[in-house]
């Protein structure tokens, strides 16, 4: 019996835990600043060509290349002479017309009486309507001539399309620019401006 009772297992005792250290941080709200080292490029919020709408030559530059300029400044005047004269022309044109048609009117008028009267034939009387009305039409394009000569005429004055910094006068004056072709210079918009910055994948 005491061989048999030696032979009993003892009970496994439990390890002690021992304790763990720890860090404790109160939380509290602050700023945490991220400085990041980049390439940025500074572009013009708007870039515009200036180009003639009309062709002639520059015989006045009103700005310094590298100026701040306001929109609608003077910046180039190309010679309005042989404009000017086209002007003069479309409105001499016009007035002669004019006259022309007030006495085809006139006459039609006459007409339209004498034919009611049947003193004249009818095909007489649809002839000086058919005069008036060709006149009338004469007048409508002659406005219409003088008007485009006016918008040409206009156009001899280059003012500035924004407010910006010029660049370089590319045709300097003197020289003959080319309607719509010829840039003269460039006007760069910087208030407001754009900048472009690269940043690397991992920032």
């Amino acid at each position: 019996v005491l061989l048999c009772a030696g032979c009993d297992k003892k009970p496994e005792q439990k390890a002690a835990l021992q304790p763990v250290d720890v860090t404790v941080l109160q939380a509290a709200l602050s700023s945490a600043p991220l400085n990041v080292d980049g390439i940025g490029h500074v572009y013009a919020y708007n870039t515009i060509k200036v180009r003639p709408q009309v062709t002639g030559y520059i015989k006045q530059t009103f700005f310094i290349e590298g100026q701040e300029v306001k929109a609608g400044d003077m910046l180039v005047l190309i010679d309005p002479a042989p404009f000017q004269a086209k002007v003069d022309e479309n409105r001499a044109t016009l007035l002669r017309d004019k006259a022309q048609a007030e006495q085809t009117y006139r006459d039609w008028l006459r007409y339209k009486d004498l034919v009611q009267k049947a003193v004249i034939s009818q095909e007489d009387y649809e002839k000086k309507r058919t005069d008036y009305q060709q006149a009338k039409e004469q007048v409508r394009m002659d406005e219409a001539n003088l008007a485009n000569a006016e918008i040409s005429l206009s156009w001899c004055s280059i003012t500035a399309p924004v407010d910006g910094i010029c660049s370089l006068q590319q045709i300097k004056t003197g020289n003959l620019v080319e309607e719509n072709k010829d840039t003269i210079l460039t006007v760069n918009q910087i208030r407001p401006i754009n900048v472009q910055i690269s940043v690397a994948e991992k920032d």
